[in-house]
């Protein structure tokens, strides 16, 4: 029985669905980590820091399912992106912050995916 390689629109499946759920993820969980009144810097800094760390079990469940490298490559971008955001949404409920953490996954992924096709075309399997 060979192992075939998976097709280029599960791989972006994989890769839009993943960078959905690690924005919304990091942004949910620096919102609720980081404290209000927290200076506008200090609280994007730690941001970043809790971000990176709420979504570890989530690199770890799905890199179970895809290689460390397809997620790492924009999961850390994601990851920094949306936790800096997340503390500077005030009074905002979590379906709403999850949606903007959401949100910076679909863009940081639409951009890499801009990039990865004008350096080497479309994957293809």
């Amino acid at each position: 029985m060979s192992l075939r390689p998976p097709h280029a629109a599960a791989l972006r499946a994989f890769d839009y669905a993943a960078a959905l759920a690690l924005g919304a993820t990091a942004c949910l969980g620096s919102w609720w980590i980081v404290p209000d009144g927290v200076p506008g810097i200090v609280a994007m800094m730690l941001g970043m820091l809790v971000g990176t760390l709420v979504v570890l079990p989530l690199f770890a469940l799905l890199n179970w399912i895809m290689s460390g490298f397809e997620l790492v490559m924009m999961g850390m971008q994601v990851a920094m992106l949306a936790g800096m955001g997340g503390p500077m949404i005030m009074g905002g409920t979590p379906g709403r912050v999850a949606l903007a953490g959401a949100g910076v996954g679909l863009v940081v992924q639409l951009l890499l995916h801009a990039l990865d096709r004008s350096l080497h075309g479309e994957v293809r399997p």
